[in-house]
This record gives C-alpha cells, sequence and structure tokens, in this order.
C-alpha cells in the first residue's frame, strides 16, 4: 500500500520530470525553427529551473509550482468559458461549444490540477498555540 507521502513524493518527481522534458522539448524546436526570442528563453529557463527544482526536493520550487497550478486553475475555465472564445469559434466552426461538451473536460482536469496542487505543496498544520507570538514585546 502507497502512503501520502510516498505518492505525494513521486507526484512532485513526475511533475518535475514533465517541466523537464517540456522545456527541452521547447528548447530544441525552438532552435530548430530559428524561431526564438529573449522571452520564450526566459520562459523555458524558469520552467527547466522549477523541474530541477522539484527533482531535487527543493520548498521554493515546490511553492512555485503549486502557485503556478492555481493559477492554470483559475485561468484556463475563465479563459475558455468567455463570451469571445464563443464568437471565434461561432465564426470559424458555425456553432459555439454546448456547456456540457466544455464541462465534460473542464471539471476533470481541474480535478487533476487541484490534486496536484494538494500533491506537490501539501497543506501544513501548525503545532502549538494558533496565535503568532510576539518575541519583540517587552515585559
Amino acid at each position: 500500500m502507497v502512503t501520502l507521502t510516498v505518492l505525494r513524493r513521486r507526484a512532485t518527481l513526475v511533475c518535475g520530470v514533465l517541466f523537464v522534458l517540456l522545456s527541452a522539448g521547447d528548447f530544441l524546436l525552438m532552435i530548430l525553427r530559428h524561431d526564438w526570442s529573449v522571452f520564450s528563453l526566459i520562459e523555458e529557463l524558469i520552467l527547466a529551473a522549477l523541474g530541477v527544482g522539484l527533482l531535487f526536493g527543493n520548498g521554493f520550487a515546490r511553492r512555485a509550482t503549486a502557485l503556478l497550478l492555481v493559477l492554470v486553475a483559475i485561468i484556463l475555465p475563465v479563459g475558455y468559458m468567455n463570451p469571445f472564445n464563443a464568437s471565434d469559434m461561432l465564426a470559424e466552426q458555425g456553432t459555439a461549444p454546448s456547456v456540457t461538451s466544455i464541462l465534460l473536460w473542464m471539471v476533470p482536469l481541474e480535478i487533476f490540477l487541484v490534486f496536484a496542487i494538494w500533491a506537490v505543496d501539501p497543506i501544513r498544520r501548525k503545532k502549538g498555540p494558533a496565535a503568532p507570538t510576539d518575541t519583540d514585546a517587552k515585559p
């Protein structure tokens, strides 16, 4: 039986490997097509650094990856389910996608993103008193 700690560690490693492979593939395509810019180079370096940081278990890389996944989980539905996208699809295809067809793939993707956020950077519980102590207070 796999414990939660092992599951979180494996998910973090898989996410790190995917980031490194995605960064390397995009960088290779960027070089082969001779179509690169400074912004895309910086983006690939950040993605590769996050992937290597996840592979080594760096806390900052885990927190930054969780933040990136939260942003994707928020922006993806808002970006896809807006009137401008629907009008573009209506102009190209003749019909806009139905809400059920969008939700059919959007809901499992959002559930996966929430699970990935939890697996990469789990919620920490404070030990001891809940109120912070004031160390600068004078008696």
